[in-house]
């Protein structure tokens, strides 16, 4: 692709311009998409440039409000292990999810005492970070 127009911008270039699942580059506010857009292959999870598969992702659900605390996601992977379902007691710190990421699992800890009163992902979902993976209440 033709990038050379970005050079001296800012926008991080290898073989397109690089973005995440969401079509964001390096860059806030900073979108591309198409087939100048380099990000991650579904099905093989490397970065290549991709002019008719998708690179970006849906969103999960938002939490409904009212339903507890949602306990967002800090990094973007997929949903390796769910260790809770809706009415779980937990603990502070207690294992909720499990997210898969560059080949490395990182739990997510429950961030207070209460009860899982929702489960937004199940496992292989993909996840960006902001997404709501529980709700506690």
């Amino acid at each position: 692709p033709n990038t050379a127009f970005l050079e001296g911008s800012g926008v991080k270039v290898e073989d397109g311009v690089l973005v995440d699942d969401r079509l964001q580059t390096n860059v806030e506010h900073v979108y591309a998409a198409g087939d100048v857009a380099q990000g991650i292959d579904f099905s093989t999870g490397e970065y290549s440039v991709q002019a008719i598969q998708p690179t970006a992702a849906a969103a999960a659900p938002a939490a409904p409000s009212g339903a507890g605390e949602p306990v967002k996601a800090a990094l973007a992977g997929n949903i390796f292990k769910v260790q809770v379902t809706p009415g779980t007691a937990v603990n502070e710190g207690d294992p909720l999810v499990i997210v898969e990421a560059m080949k490395m699992e990182t739990v997510v800890p429950a961030p207070k005492a209460g009860t899982v009163t929702d489960v937004f992902v199940a496992e292989g979902d993909k996840v960006a970070v902001g997404d709501s993976l529980v709700a506690i209440g």
